[in-house]
């Protein structure tokens, strides 16, 4: 299961790198936003998910607080 989430998230980093003219395009269409600003937001989401393949195999928190039941009635 993890290699398979690990396999969507690169697969959606490169889509998006392929792409990345469109993506830019769409960027200065719908936000206005210039190249140099566009490139960088690309850039940015193509490392995030990157990033998010590896976090794939990390292993999950056992006794977070953020998982605990308390947590989850605030």
């Amino acid at each position: 299961m993890p290699g398979e989430r690990q396999q969507v998230f690169l697969r959606a980093a490169g889509i998006l790198e392929r792409r990345g003219g469109e993506v830019l395009g769409a960027l200065a269409a719908e936000t206005g936003c210039g190249r140099h600003l566009g490139e960088i937001q690309l850039d940015f989401a193509i490392k995030l998910l990157r990033q998010a393949a590896h976090l794939a195999y990390q292993p999950a928190p056992q006794n977070a607080s953020c998982c605990s039941s308390a947590a989850r009635t605030r």
